[in-house]
This record gives C-alpha cells, structure tokens and sequence, in this order.
C-alpha cells in the first residue's frame, strides 16, 4: 500500500520483511519441516525460489540423522487466485521494507510442485534473462546509496512537469537544425521512478539508466564532459575512445549526427548520436544508436542517463525488432518487496504471458511515442462506477511508467473517491499530502480493511490491481493513491504506482498489452 516515493529514507534499520498467504502479514515466515521422506515432486537439492538468492536446499542426507529443515519458501506477494473485493491487512504489512530483501509467504508443503516453485535447471536460463527493475532511491537500487531521496513537494512537482508534458502543455517536439535529431519532449524524467542496468561498449560495461516507456532516445553521459556540462553520476562515465566497438554517428539512416532532447521540467540533454555494442544480460545487440550526452543538466539523479523503452523509430524496441519481436515486459516492484522488479525482451517476455489478460494497443497518428488502451470502467469493493461514457469521451490513457499517480477525468475520480471513501468510513481522516486529498490516520489500528480496485478495458478485460498500488504512505497518514485530471482534454494516465506487482506485456506487433497479476516471481 505504500509507494517508495512516500518513504525516501536511505537509513539502514532493522529490517520490516512482510509476509502472508494471499495478502502481506507482519513477519517473515519460515515453515519448520521434519520429513520422514523428501516432499512429493521435489527433486533432492532443488532451490525452493531461484529468483532469491537466498535459496535453501535439502542435500540428500540420510533419514534419521536429518535434523528440522528450515525452507526458505517462495515469495508470492500480490498472487491471487481469486479477485476479493477487499484487502485486509495488518497495518504494519504497509511500510516499506528498508532493506533489499524479498517478503516471504507460506507455501503449503504439499505444493512443492506448483508454478511457484522452479526447478534448479530452468533458474539459470530464466535468471539470466531477466534485468532488476529497482526503485531509483530504494534500498536495492545500484546508485544513491547513502543520498536522501527528493521530498514530497519535488515529487509531485516533477510528476506533474511530466504529466503537463504528455498532454502537451509543453511543445510536443524539440526541432533543431536539419542535421540534427527531433526529439519528443516528455517529462522532467526526475518522476521516473525505476532504474535498470545494462551494459554498453567493447569491453562491456555497465551503466544504470532511467527505465521509461514514455521516452524513445537511449542517451547516455559520455567523456569528455567536463563540469559544468555533466551533472555527477555515481557509475564511471561512458568513454567512446575505450570501446572497439564505437561509431560515431547515427548506423541508422535519416537520424542526422547530433541529439537535442528537453524535458518538460526544462532538463535536457545534448550531444552526439553514435553506435555501439548494447547488452541486456546475455542478448548482445550490435549497432544500437543511442545519444552519447556532452552537455547534460541535473534532473536525472545519478543514473547515467536514460533507456527509451516507447514506440518510435529510435526505441531500443524499434531498433531489437529483428531480434526480439517488439515485445517487452516488465514488473514494477512493491515497496514490499524491493528486489522483485524486472524487465524482459522478446520470447522470455512472451513465456510469462500465458496468464495475462489482454487489450488491444490504439495507436493515435500524433502520439506515436506512448501507449494508448481503452479503459471503459473501474469497480471500487463491490461497486462498479459505471462511469464508461466519461471514460470513453476521454482522448485516451496512457500506460506510462514514469508518472507515478494515475490521472482520472475529474467525475470519474470523484465518484472513485466517494465509493472508496464509504468504504472507509469508520477510520479517521488525515490531512491531505500535496495532491493526494483522501488520507487517513491508522496509527491506532493493527489492521485495516479497504476495498480493492479492479480496472476493465476494452474487450471484456479486467485487471485487479495489487494491494501495493491502491494506498500509500505512512501510518498516520495513508493516502489513497489516486488523482484527478487539471483539464477534460487531458488523457487519462495510469501511472507507476498502479502498475506495481503487476506482469504487464506489450505486444507491439500483436497489437496488444497484456496484464498478469501474479505477482512479480511468477
């Protein structure tokens, strides 16, 4: 229920690990175990979860000096079997964990061989596809350590810079010099939330980048770049004179030599495209154009610059179409659970999506960066809005993983608010946090109960979001996580925080995204 954002100290503490069955509890769960002989459909020194590398194995050990067996058992935070149409939870279960552990749940013994549990063989090959998606500031994050990350007010500031930017509040393009690259302007990418690491050059290396689908140009700092052109970075900058492997200049034709990108926050970002080497994990992509930055303001954090997950010709989807399908995936982690994140291409994408859930991708001609689906109605608990002619008179909503609060037309959130509101009569209300207006105090409750939001989209499809992306905050002021619009011509806009533990598949040349809410280990 809580979103990293609202929880931005760096302080190690003691470790506030959260578990339960089908939604969070207070403390780690460890199932103590003597077997008389090894559990059904489980192989002798099999991980019990290869996507922790804190696993447990059972070494084949004789039977009667085998001692209790502690099981290190499989983290299956926001899987539900079934859609409830209300959370109840301890109140403790919705602070982050500081520290870069997983919460764990109790797995019945008798189901060692569900879907949850992953066979030794399969845990290199599916580990080693998968890129950790982390948030920018969180404790599992590869830069910032130690940094205290930006306050509330910055917050949603800078989310609200990039949700006037996608409406087009700011100019839509950034149009330079003949030679030069036109660059879509979206946000002050400052509200990007997550980070993920690739490698780049020959030999590789790796840099941590701002992780966004709503942004098209790969731009990394490069050397040399003295101050005070390049902000600081924590990883060492990129160096095109140490790699083999680096052209100067687009390998693309019709891209011109040099890159301009601004920011709807007034960042920006300039310099030289050129080619290189691109490694995600095990995939090496040759002659990948990306902006090699010379001239780059603060807004972007200590990541080395940003990777442009939307749909235009420069994408890294456009540009791995050949290799990977233009398909991706991804998992927002929870504050819960902040290791739990990743992002996949192509068929190990694919392989996760046999469970989602599916609605077809629009794709309006002057937007040909975001991703645009239908959302024709929300239900809040047990009531359903009815609210699809408003939805549907919208200009049409953006899944976006910068933006951090989902934006609702103006009555739609109302009428959101009211039933979740009703829901939430017998706790005290709270004041507002900037523009999050329903917040209540639970510091005098050991657990709550809320109702859950189930979206639906076009062609019949509904998706229950986790309990991670309906409140955040802390105990004595826990928010709902929601927001309305500034203006009837603005699109609807469903952010970070409403995506987190959810599988979501887009499926470019499908025509389609697709929704799983398993969970991020599943």
């Amino acid at each position: 229920m809580t979103t990293p954002w609202l929880n931005n100290s760096s302080a190690t503490s003691k470790p506030n690990t959260m578990a339960g069955h089908l939604y969070a509890a207070t403390t780690p769960l460890r199932t103590t175990y003597t077997p008389t002989k090894h559990p059904p459909d489980r192989p002798i020194g099999h991980p019990v979860n290869c996507l922790d590398n804190r696993v447990t194995t059972m070494e084949d050990e004789g039977e009667a000096d085998r001692p209790s067996i502690i099981w290190e058992e499989a983290h299956v935070y926001g899987a539900r079997g079934v859609d409830k149409p209300y959370h109840e939870v301890p109140v403790k279960s919705l602070e982050p964990n500081p520290n870069c552990t997983q919460s764990t749940t109790s797995i019945p013994l008798s189901s060692y061989n569900s879907t949850y549990l992953l066979h030794k063989e399969n845990c290199s090959t599916l580990r080693s596809k998968k890129l950790q998606v982390t948030y920018r500031y969180g404790p599992c994050s590869p830069i910032g350590h130690g940094r205290k990350g930006p306050n509330l007010a910055k917050i949603f500031s800078q989310d609200k810079s990039r949700v006037d930017s996608i409406n087009g509040k700011t100019s839509n393009l950034y149009h330079t010099q003949d030679s030069r690259l036109m660059v879509p302007v979206h946000n002050s990418t400052g509200s990007s939330t997550y980070v993920v690491t690739v490698g780049f050059g020959t030999p590789k290396h790796n840099y941590t980048l701002i992780f966004d689908t709503g942004s098209d140009t790969t731009w990394m700092q490069c050397k040399p770049c003295p101050k005070p052109n390049c902000y600081k970075q924590d990883e060492q900058m990129f160096d095109p004179s140490q790699s083999t492997s680096y052209h100067n200049g687009s390998c693309k034709s019709n891209h011109g030599s040099t890159y301009d990108a601004k920011y709807g926050d007034g960042s920006y970002s300039k310099g030289f495209l050129g080619c290189d080497t691109l490694t995600l994990d095990s995939d090496v992509i040759s002659n990948f154009v990306f902006g090699c930055g010379r001239e780059n303001s603060d807004g972007f954090g200590a990541a080395a610059g940003i990777l442009g997950l939307g749909r235009g010709e420069l994408s890294l989807i456009s540009q791995t179409a050949s290799k990977f399908g233009k398909s991706f995936g991804y998992c927002l982690p929870t504050p819960q659970n902040p290791n739990s994140g990743y992002l996949l291409f192509g068929k190990h994408a694919k392989s996760s999506s046999s469970s989602l859930k599916f609605t077809p991708l629009q794709n309006p001609a002057k937007y040909p960066s975001f991703y645009f689906v239908k959302l024709v109605d929300i239900t809040v608990g047990t009531k359903r809005l009815n609210m699809s002619p408003l939805l549907s008179s919208s200009p049409g909503t953006v899944v976006d993983s910068g933006t951090i609060i989902t934006r609702l037309p103006q009555p739609v959130y109302v009428a959101l608010r009211s039933a979740f509101q009703k829901s939430m009569s017998k706790y005290p209300l709270a004041p507002r946090v900037e523009i999050l207006d329903t917040c209540y105090d639970l510091s005098q409750y050991q657990k709550v109960t809320y109702p859950n939001i189930l979206f639906h989209f076009e062609g019949g499809t509904d998706v229950s979001l986790d309990q991670s992306g309906i409140m955040s905050g802390n105990k004595s002021s826990f928010c709902l996580a929601f927001a309305a619009k500034d203006m009837t011509s603005d699109f609807t806009i469903i952010g970070s925080t409403q995506q987190q533990a959810l599988n979501v598949f887009y499926d470019l040349k499908g025509g389609k995204i697709g929704f799983g809410t398993k969970g991020c280990h599943n």
